[in-house]
């Protein structure tokens, strides 16, 4: 019997909502392994003397985005 139509989305669905649910499995049977994640030690910016900031593309959007960074990187730094 053929699959109706939807079935692929369906299907794909099914299987992503899996794969959601082993991750969220695993990360609960790891988590007493691991433990859980710690704040890292503050930053010593005094040994820092330069810093490379890499954009994807020049859209209007992503350089909105990235002056409050750069402009918190040169308060800091």
């Amino acid at each position: 019997m053929p699959a109706g139509p939807g079935a692929g989305a369906r299907l794909r669905r099914a299987l992503r909502e899996t794969r959601a649910r082993l991750r969220h499995g695993l990360g609960l049977a790891l988590r007493p392994l691991l433990g859980t994640r710690g704040n890292a030690p503050p930053l010593d910016v005094s040994g820092i003397r330069s810093v490379l900031v890499v954009r994807i593309n020049g859209r209007l959007g992503n350089t909105l985005f990235m002056t409050p960074l750069l402009r918190q990187l040169h308060a800091v730094l």
